[in-house]
């Protein structure tokens, strides 16, 4: 009677999807292309047509910029990481888009959107996004859009917004309870009124 292999040496019962692009009789005109195309980054046919994963790396690390100059050492780790277990590593982004509503670090290197807003703590776009949801970032049309149902995204925003952590510092509550978001200026709103101060006669100051 022949024994059941271990569960980790199991084929796989899933398609992946990159046999989409490199086995699809139908379409033998793009696996073509699709072949030319992943051979210019140094993949060889065997390995495109070889039914093994291919796990595409995406890191910012460059030599330019300190923050993650790390990442460019440890891409190397993953990539023999892949190999170890069966895959196909393949860089698949050097700059990664960014967008944020707070303080990012090491994006220097990379397109970035840095202040979203309004943030989402206030309602904004970003407290609808999810883990996996896919974003298109048009920087021709300067459009952002998240490919995302207009009926999942009405769902969502029936939901109650994220937590906001209590302020650590009395500048952090004052700050909190007085600037304006930056699509109306990012301004301390009490301020406001007296931009006009240098123009007048100030009192004596003693």
């Amino acid at each position: 009677m022949a024994l059941e292999p271990p569960a980790t040496q199991q084929k796989p019962q899933h398609r992946f999807r990159s046999r989409d692009w490199f086995d699809d009789p139908k379409h033998i005109d793009m696996v073509a292309i699709y072949l030319e195309r992943f051979m210019n980054y140094g993949l060889t046919a065997n390995e495109l047509l070889s039914g093994k994963p291919i796990v595409g790396i995406v890191q910012s690390g460059s030599d330019i910029n300190p923050c993650n100059r790390i990442h460019v050492e440890t891409v190397k780790r993953v990539r023999d990481g892949v190999r170890d277990a069966g895959g196909i590593p393949m860089d698949a982004l050097m700059s990664l888009p960014t967008l944020g509503d707070g303080r990012q670090s090491g994006t220097s290197d990379s397109p970035s959107i840095l202040n979203c807003s309004p943030e989402s703590a206030a309602g904004g776009g970003l407290a609808w996004l999810r883990t996996g949801d896919t974003v298109r970032i048009d920087l021709v049309a300067g459009s952002c859009n998240a490919l995302v149902s207009d009926a999942e995204i009405a769902g969502r925003k029936t939901e109650p917004p994220p937590p906001i952590p209590e302020s650590a510092t009395p500048w952090q509550e004052l700050y909190r309870s007085t600037v304006s978001q930056l699509d109306s200026g990012g301004v301390m709103e009490l301020a406001v009124k007296y931009r006009g101060v240098a123009q007048k006669t100030p009192r004596h100051n003693h």
